[in-house]
This record gives C-alpha cells, structure tokens and sequence, in this order.
C-alpha cells in the first residue's frame, strides 16, 4: 500500500564532536538520503532530500542543513551545533498522516504502526504523535472487533 525508498549518496568523511556518544573529534561519512513517500508503489505522495552525518563511532545519522561540500570546511567544535538527531521527513508525515487518520481501524493502525517503527530511536514531536497514534488506533480496532463479534 504504502512504500518509502530511498537513496544515499555518499559524500567525504569529516571529523566531529558527535552528540550522540559524545566522542569528540572523531571520524564521520557524510550523504544525502533522497526519500519517496509512495503510495500503491507507483503514485508518490512526496519526495525530500537532506544532508546527514553518520559518526563511525556510535552509527548514529546525525541531520545537518549544511551543504555537504561545505562540512570539510569546518572544524569538529564548529560543526557540532550543525548536527542534530532527528526522524526524517517521511516518518514525520507518517506521524501526522496516522493521527489525523487514527479512527480508521486498519489503515490508522498499519500507517501509526509504520510511523512508531520509524520514529522509535528519535526523540521529539514524531516519536510522540506516532504513540499517541498507536495507542488510539489500537484502542480503536479492539473496540471495532468487539462490536462486529457482538453483531452489530
């Protein structure tokens, strides 16, 4: 129903502070990750591309709004409030999607199910929206079980 694909592009290793495990200076590859949101797996709903770091030490994939060619320019204590970990835009749309959609009993849950996946290991408003999802979807599907076994 739903498809998600992406594709990296690598691009030149760099040394930072990572946030994550708190290694300082050490070695990190950057890419940009194009994202296609599809639905039926020919018809895309949306597309985004963004610049990431991912620090060798603890493989977290850290977001950056700096251009790619631009991160060997900078030092590892310059780069460091360049660099944040988030969920991607797709599994952001997903969250919102799988709220707005919750009362559905299967679509809500299968979309709030996709997003909670997503956006599990990523702190901020999508890790929230999509529990919040989850719960209610679920809650939602019992609820429509229990009426159809009952009759009615």
């Amino acid at each position: 129903m739903l498809r998600v694909r992406s594709e990296f592009i690598s691009g030149e290793k760099v040394r930072i502070h990572c946030p994550v495990c708190e290694t300082e200076d050490t070695l990190a590859q950057t890419f940009t990750e194009r994202e296609q949101l599809s639905m039926l797996y020919f018809l895309p709903l949306c597309s985004m591309s963004n610049n990431f770091v991912r620090c060798l030490s603890c493989r977290s994939k850290l977001f950056t709004r700096l251009p790619l060619e631009e991160l060997t320019e900078y030092h590892p204590e310059d780069l460091e409030p360049h660099l944040s970990h988030q969920a991607s835009f797709v599994f952001k749309f997903l969250a919102a999607i799988s709220l707005l959609l919750f009362f559905m009993p299967i679509v809500g849950l299968i979309l709030a199910i996709i997003a909670l996946t997503g956006t599990w290991n990523r702190a901020g408003w999508p890790r929230t929206v999509s529990r919040i999802s989850t719960v209610l979807s679920v809650l939602l599907s019992i609820l429509f079980a229990v009426i159809l076994a009952l009759g009615g």
